[in-house]
């Protein structure tokens, strides 16, 4: 993990606030229209990546407090994650249901999650947000079981559930509480 205090506090303060605001309307459009768009995700991820590149781009050729060592390592701990998350939640909408947006956002969540924690901060939100959107899975099965689902759904499948709102909320405890 990446000591905070080593990283340049007012772009990674920015950085923040671009997640904060990609957080927001990405939940808001999986809810609404279940679906993230391209329009989004895409600028996004490149205004992530602008905003971790920034600092090691300042500590190389700016002398400063900041350790260009320590803004590689975090660039480099954040590329690789959401390189990772990428890969595996590709497989999960090849196979699983996974939608290209949410796959998109593991990308964006695993950038920010690796810059500020290292790969074990995003493994944990991933993890956090299987687990919630897990819980919240068999509770509305539990709900439908009640209320028949052959007589409310007919022969057509439950709706699905956005995953973004549980991605974004395993980051967000995760920034929180554990990095």
């Amino acid at each position: 993990m990446i000591p905070s205090a080593t990283l340049n506090p007012p772009v990674s303060a920015l950085a923040l606030l671009w997640f904060f605001v990609l957080s927001v309307v990405v939940v808001v459009t999986d809810v609404r229209w279940r679906r993230i768009p391209n329009k989004v995700m895409l600028p996004a991820l490149l205004g992530l990546c602008v905003l971790f590149t920034f600092p090691c781009a300042v500590a190389l050729f700016v002398p400063s407090g900041f350790s260009a060592g320590l803004q590689f390592h975090a660039l480099l701990s954040g590329l690789v994650s959401a390189a990772a998350l990428f890969c595996v939640y590709l497989l999960l909408g090849c196979w699983c249901g996974v939608g290209g947006g949410d796959v998109k956002l593991a990308s964006a969540v695993g950038l920010t999650l690796g810059f500020f924690g290292g790969w074990t901060a995003a493994l944990l939100a991933t993890a956090l947000a299987w687990t919630a959107a897990g819980v919240w899975a068999l509770g509305l099965a539990v709900a439908r079981r009640v209320q028949s689902i052959r007589g409310r759904y007919g022969s057509r499948s439950p709706p699905s559930i956005p995953f973004a709102p549980f991605l974004v909320g395993g980051a967000w405890v995760t920034l929180l509480f554990a990095v």
